[in-house]
């Protein structure tokens, strides 16, 4: 007791292999038709990499879709519910030009660019944000009619961000 008054005082220590997270994933989809398709993805996060509690995740895929995402989620100060969040991704992905059922072309998208969120966590479970985005695209036939066009393109965008996530866990959520 001090000052006649009772309690309880913990001292916390985390576990320094908490501060890294390893998630890994598998699918396998088939149409029965003749197209299978296989992706396996990797994802890491470092946590409290900073004073200020940010967080680095790297994200990559391969098979049908390849491609990485990273970011970084950096408060703007202790306890601060400010952030700012730069992120890059890069992603590869097969379209199908069909005319009835036929598919008469095959195209291979490329998609890359960088963005800049900034924004205010809500509580434990949300955020809101304000961002910009700049980046490319890049159509490729590689199957399909030579006369069928190719093109690449720029692209630009300032989005805005609302979430909420109830989930009481990410992996096998019971509720939320």
């Amino acid at each position: 007791t001090e000052e006649g008054q009772r309690g309880l005082v913990l001292s916390v220590t985390e576990k320094p292999w908490l501060r890294e997270y390893v998630r890994i994933g598998a699918s396998i989809e088939d149409d029965f038709e003749g197209d299978a398709f296989y992706r396996l993805a990797l994802s890491h996060r470092s946590t409290n990499i900073n004073r200020y509690g940010g967080y680095a995740e790297f994200d990559v895929e391969v098979g049908q879709s390849p491609g990485f995402f990273t970011e970084l989620y950096q408060p703007l100060g202790r306890q601060s519910p400010y952030f700012i969040a730069p992120a890059a991704e890069l992603s590869r992905t097969q379209l199908n030009v069909r005319d009835g059922d036929e598919v008469v072309a095959e195209y291979q998208r490329l998609l890359g660019g960088v963005s800049l969120l900034a924004g205010r966590r809500i509580g434990r479970s949300g955020e809101a944000g304000i961002g910009v985005l700049r980046g490319f695209g890049e159509l490729k036939r590689y199957v399909g009619d030579p006369t069928l066009a190719e093109f690449s393109y720029d692209l630009g965008d300032v989005f805005g961000l609302v979430t909420h996530d109830s989930m009481d866990t990410p992996d096998f959520p019971t509720t939320g």
